[in-house]
C-alpha cells in the first residue's frame, strides 16, 4: 500500500518536473533573445564612446581653429573698415569731379552764347558803318556830278570825301580791334577749346575713379562675404566645443 502510495507521488512529481521544465523551456526563449539584444546594444554605445572619446581628443584642435579663426576674422574686419573708409572717399571725389564737371560745362555754355552776342554785336555795327559809308559815296558820286556845273560845291564834295575816307578807316579799325581783342570770338573760341580739353580730362578721371569705386566695391562685397563664411564655421566650431563641455560633464 505504501509502495504504491509512494508510485503514485513520484508519477506526479515527474509530471510536475515536466510541465516546469516546458514552462522553462518557454521562459528562456525571450530571455535569450533580450540577451542578445543588451549585446548588440553595448556594442552600438561601445563604438558611440569611442567615437565621443575621439571627439574629446580632439576637442584642443577645435579650440585652436576657433583661436586661428578669431584672428582670421579681426584680420578681415580691419582690411573691410579700411575698404569702406576708401570707398567713402572715393565717392566724395567722384561727387566733387561730377561738380567740377557741371561748373565747367556751364561756363563753356555762357563763353558760347557771349561769343554769339559779341559777334552779332560787331557785325551789326560794322554793316551799320557799311552802310553809312555807302550812303556817302553815293552822295559823293552825286555832288561830284554836280560839280562841274557848279564850281562852288568843290568844297562840300572835298568834305564828303573827307568824311567818307574817316568813316572807312573807322570802319577797317574796328575790324582790326575785332580781331586783336582778347574778346574776339576767336579768342573766346580758343578758350572754349581749352575749356573742353580741360572737360575731357576731367571726364576721363571721372570715368577712371568710377572704374575704381566699382572694384572697392566688389572687393567690399567679397570680404564681407567671406567674414559671413567665416562668422558661420566659427559658430560651428563653438557648438561642437560646447557639445565636448557637455560630454566631459556627462
Amino acid at each position: 500500500m505504501q509502495i504504491r502510495n509512494l508510485e503514485s507521488r513520484l508519477k506526479k512529481s515527474e509530471a510536475s518536473n515536466l510541465e516546469l521544465s516546458a514552462n522553462l523551456n518557454e521562459s528562456t526563449v525571450p530571455l535569450l533573445q533580450q540577451i542578445t539584444n543588451l549585446e548588440m546594444k553595448n556594442r552600438e554605445l561601445s563604438h558611440d564612446l569611442f567615437n565621443l572619446s575621439k571627439e574629446l581628443l580632439d576637442s584642443g584642435k577645435v579650440k585652436e581653429e576657433i583661436k586661428v579663426l578669431q584672428v582670421q576674422i579681426k584680420s578681415l574686419q580691419d582690411e573691410l573698415e579700411l575698404k569702406e573708409k576708401s570707398v567713402s572717399e572715393l565717392a566724395l571725389q567722384i561727387s566733387s569731379y561730377e561738380k567740377h564737371v557741371l561748373e565747367k560745362e556751364e561756363k563753356i555754355n555762357e563763353l558760347v552764347n557771349t561769343i554769339a552776342k559779341i559777334q552779332d554785336e560787331r557785325e551789326g555795327l560794322i554793316k551799320e558803318k557799311e552802310k553809312i559809308l555807302e550812303q556817302h559815296k553815293l552822295a559823293l558820286e552825286s555832288q561830284q556830278s554836280q560839280s562841274s556845273i557848279n564850281s562852288d560845291k568843290d568844297e562840300e564834295v572835298k568834305t564828303e570825301k573827307k568824311n567818307r575816307e574817316q568813316l572807312r578807316i573807322e570802319i577797317q579799325q574796328e575790324r582790326e580791334s575785332s580781331a586783336s581783342s582778347p574778346t574776339t570770338p576767336r579768342n573766346t573760341l580758343l578758350l572754349v577749346g581749352q575749356l573742353q580739353t580741360q572737360l575731357k580730362q576731367t571726364k576721363s578721371r571721372y570715368q577712371l575713379l568710377e572704374v575704381q569705386f566699382q572694384q572697392l566695391q566688389q572687393e567690399l562685397d567679397q570680404h564681407k562675404s567671406i567674414i559671413n563664411e567665416t562668422d558661420i564655421y566659427k559658430t560651428r566650431l563653438s557648438d561642437i566645443e560646447k557639445e565636448n563641455e557637455d560630454l566631459k560633464k556627462k
